[in-house]
């Protein structure tokens, strides 16, 4: 065995030997590096689940998705209410047209949304708050939504307004205790008017708002635009490249702009979006999370660094005779520094592998709690390592480079 991993090994075992002497110090030592890594661990992995789950709850649109509305996106802002209304109504007329126009896209549908609609059958009722949109057969796609049971509205229940409708599953579990397979075929009421239930849709995750998937009443449009009606629909569109919608995000926009016979020089008198768009302000809200949990896991960490340096301190100063025998005896301070270093290092590390193994269990456990995929990534697992690591060779450093040049003579004369 080569030299220097001998003196190695002989460190590592030396420094294991000293956390088992000293079970009380070390207990206490590791446990700030323990809350730490801990922390760490815990924050990456919950961050990373509730991360995945929002954009699953929250994105408005599916793959490759992108809409056209009169309003802009989250309201009006600062956005003059007065324009707005000036704006020219996006009409179902134009659904054909853009069809006819646009040759990097898939699909055209449209959409119009209401809210605080009364839902009820023969027995039970939803309280006025759940939304109902008109829409065409490429809703539940565009909206990131599945079905569940029966089927979605088609082209011949658009052509002829039929009244069918499909729904959320909060209505189907107030108005169908029974289950999802006894509201297929049913009648209910939305509004006053009459609709048989042709299509059940999935459970969303309910985070941040998102409830309004799951209390969802959809109907033909053509049925929403003659009874309820609406004078301004939003349009969505299914790119042919999924990945890559942007060139049919222009078409679209270009030919919007012309059936609207916009000037050159004049403003979109449209809003358009897409995911990218509309998770902007979400991606910043992560960071931001993230960014808050990464300081609070530092500062955490230096605690724990603090107090490493501090009984590393302590034990130079217990061990001043020991390291002035190994002096005479022709240790070179390269060998002093070296055994403090590793010693801290190996100390940080057991409490680095201690704070992996209870936040793996921390995670499951809160993962299952929350209802959130939450795992341990291995590259959450490496950084807590690596750092708790770091954190010993930088607490290590002061009291090992001070346990090297201390003078042998004057370490031995030490009571």
């Amino acid at each position: 065995m080569p030299r220097a991993l001998l003196r190695f090994r002989l460190d590592v075992e030396m420094a294991l030997r000293t956390l088992v002497d000293r079970p009380g110090r070390s207990v206490l030592t590791l446990l700030g590096i323990v809350i730490g890594i801990l922390a760490l661990t815990v924050m990456m992995a919950l961050i990373g689940a509730l991360q995945s789950s929002v954009n699953d709850a929250l994105l408005p649109l599916g793959v490759g998705v992108f809409q056209a509305q009169k309003e802009p996106t989250g309201g009006h802002n600062n956005v003059d209410a007065a324009l707005i209304a000036k704006r020219k109504n996006l009409i179902y007329s134009d659904l054909e047209e853009l069809r006819s126009r646009l040759t990097l896209t898939e699909a055209v549908g449209g959409e119009a949304w209401g809210w605080g609609i009364a839902i009820k059958n023969e027995k039970h009722a939803m309280t006025p708050n759940c939304g109902m949109a008109g829409m065409t057969p490429a809703f539940l796609a565009a909206n990131s939504m599945d079905l569940e049971l029966g089927r979605t509205i088609n082209t011949r229940d658009l052509d002829t307004a039929r009244n069918v409708a499909v729904i959320g599953a909060d209505i189907v579990k107030t108005l169908f205790p029974e289950g999802a397979s006894a509201a297929l075929g049913s009648t209910i009421r939305v509004g006053n008017k009459p609709f048989t239930v042709v299509g059940t849709m999935e459970e969303k995750p309910v985070l941040f708002g998102a409830a309004w998937r799951n209390c969802l009443v959809a109907i033909p449009l053509t049925a929403y635009l003659r009874d309820f009606g609406r004078p301004s629909l939003h349009v969505t569109f299914l790119a042919k490249d999924r990945y890559n919608p942007k060139p049919a995000q222009e078409e679209a926009r270009l030919a919007i702009r012309t059936m609207h016979r916009l000037k050159s020089d004049e403003p979109d008198d449209f809003d358009m979006f897409d995911n990218e768009s509309e998770g902007a302000e979400l991606q910043g809200f992560a960071l931001a999370i993230t960014a808050a949990a990464g300081a609070i896991c530092l500062i955490a960490l230096l605690v724990g660094g603090v107090g490493v340096m501090n009984i590393m301190l302590v034990s130079v100063m217990e061990r001043t005779r020991e390291i002035g025998v190994r002096k005479a005896l022709g240790a070179r301070p390269a060998a002093i520094l070296g055994q403090f270093m590793t010693e801290a290092v190996v100390l940080t590390g057991v409490g680095g592998v201690v704070g992996v193994v209870l936040a793996y269990a921390v995670v499951m456990a809160g993962g299952a709690l929350l209802d959130l995929p939450a795992t341990v990534p291995l590259w959450t697992v490496a950084l807590a390592l690596i750092s708790s690591a770091g954190v010993g060779l930088a607490a290590g450093i002061y009291p090992a480079a001070r346990a090297a040049k201390m003078p042998p003579i004057e370490a031995l004369r030490y009571e």
